[in-house]
């Protein structure tokens, strides 16, 4: 099953240690975590909302803690 390693933005040299000794196309990917909050600058509501679904799924309060303690989080996709 293909994973993700999402390193955390403050931690570039540990970034670069995945993806020189961990990634491996098809199998392993490894991203900065690019999370910073809602997008959309407009506090009024769209007049039609195109997606179909939320895209971002977010952590919950325990993936949240484990992305700060450890770093990274490593996900299946």
């Amino acid at each position: 099953m293909p994973r993700l390693v999402i390193v955390r933005q403050d931690r570039p040299s540990l970034y670069e240690y995945f993806k020189t000794y961990t990634e491996k196309p098809g199998e392993i990917a490894v991203i900065s975590d690019r999370r910073i909050g809602e997008r959309r600058q407009q506090p009024d509501p769209v007049p039609f909302e195109r997606r179909r679904r939320q895209r971002r799924t977010p952590l919950s309060p325990h993936q949240e803690q484990e992305l700060e303690e450890m770093w990274f989080r490593i996900v299946e996709i």
